[in-house]
């Protein structure tokens, strides 16, 4: 009994594949090489691409290490250079506003102090100790007549101090506090320092002044 299939295959719908279809060659056998491609045989296609990982991830040679080591050095070493000239130039700028407060000059040479230039003028009565304002006219304003004949002139701290010799051959020391006025060097006790001899010269030493004194050195402080 033949029974006649009407069953409609359409769309997308696989159809059947009966056994004489395979039977007489319908169907082509896939040659080596096409179709699907098993995972394995992909993994060793990818390995011989030519721009493949392995030589991204080639080592940097030798070379090129020594090359960026020797910029480093050298960009360093340019930066230190140029850091110590900015340094240098910064110094050299801070220093003609320098304000000198502790120094020693013969009684010819004058000092230079916050604005004013002090000097030992001679005159008919002897010395004087005379000042000038640096930015005014340039006229030299007398701040007092000094007793003896003086050695040097001394800058100590806004104080101008002053050895002296008098002529009935004794040495002291007179001080002028620049903004309060004349004074005298006393020693801890309120006794005017001075004494016999003649000074030759006088020299700051830390907050001292010592004075060569005929063959002997005086220790005078400064500040207690």
């Amino acid at each position: 009994m033949h029974v006649e299939d009407n069953t409609d295959y359409r769309g997308d719908a696989p159809r059947p594949v009966d056994a004489d279809s395979v039977a007489n060659g319908s169907f082509e056998h896939l040659g080596e090489g096409q179709g699907a491609v098993s995972a394995s045989q992909g993994a060793r296609t990818a390995s011989h691409h030519p721009h493949g990982s392995q030589e991204e991830g080639k080592p940097i040679s030798k070379r090129v290490v020594a090359i960026i080591i020797v910029g480093a050095v050298l960009a360093i070493a340019v930066s230190v250079f140029l850091f110590v000239r900015i340094l240098s130039a910064a110094s050299a700028a801070k220093a003609p506003g320098e304000v000198v407060e502790q120094t020693v000059v013969s009684r010819e040479e004058p000092i230079t102090y916050r604005g004013y230039t002090y000097e030992l003028v001679k005159g008919n009565k002897g010395y004087a100790l005379e000042e000038t304002q640096d930015s005014g006219n340039g006229k030299m304003a007398s701040l007092g007549d000094l007793p003896g004949d003086p050695v040097c002139l001394v800058l100590f701290n806004g104080a101008l101090i002053i050895p002296e010799n008098l002529e009935d051959g004794t040495w002291d020391v007179m001080a002028y506090t620049i903004g309060s006025g004349w004074s005298q060097i006393m020693d801890h006790d309120g006794n005017v320092l001075g004494g016999e001899g003649t000074i030759a010269e006088g020299t700051l030493d830390g907050s001292n002044l010592k004075l060569q004194v005929d063959d002997d050195v005086v220790d005078i402080p400064l500040e207690w």
